[in-house]
């Protein structure tokens, strides 16, 4: 079965979202792109907050890794340069993919052709990715990974 993602959204450290691209459609949006942006965020935030609350041990902090909502997971990684990256996929058939390995895909394509980037302005609202080398190459990625 194919790997169905949905979407990718990029997240700078203050919680501004970056990039946001739909791959393929899940539900009916109910709320705006940027409403939706900031809930997902704030839920991220959120459960990484009360992580450390709920382990076991105090020596080795747990990271968050993906949120399962069956039918629906969203994989998440938060880079050492603080940019938080959620895809958002198909649950079913999913197992067997090396999500981590996909997401450190999408921050090396994310730091090549936009970070590295003399043009890019990290501080411009909205990140002014979209119709860039990176979305074209991203698309490319990720429609790669759904065959």
């Amino acid at each position: 079965m194919p790997n169905v993602i949905y979407d990718l959204l990029i997240y700078r450290r203050d919680g501004t979202c970056l990039y946001n691209r739909t791959f393929t459609s899940a539900v009916p949006p109910t709320v705006e792109k940027e409403e939706r942006e900031k809930l997902v965020y704030g839920m991220l935030f959120s459960l990484k907050e009360l992580l450390p609350s709920l382990s076991p041990t105090s020596t080795a902090p747990p990271t968050l890794k993906s949120i399962n909502l069956p039918p629906l997971t969203l994989y998440t990684t938060t880079s050492p340069t603080g940019y938080t990256i959620v895809l958002h996929a198909a649950a079913a058939g999913s197992s067997h993919c090396d999500w981590d390995e996909r997401l450190r895909k999408i921050y090396e394509v994310w730091t090549e052709k936009v970070v590295m980037c003399g043009m890019w302005d990290p501080n411009k609202e909205g990140g002014g990715v979209e119709d860039t080398e990176f979305d074209r190459e991203i698309c490319n990625v990720i429609r790669s990974w759904e065959k």
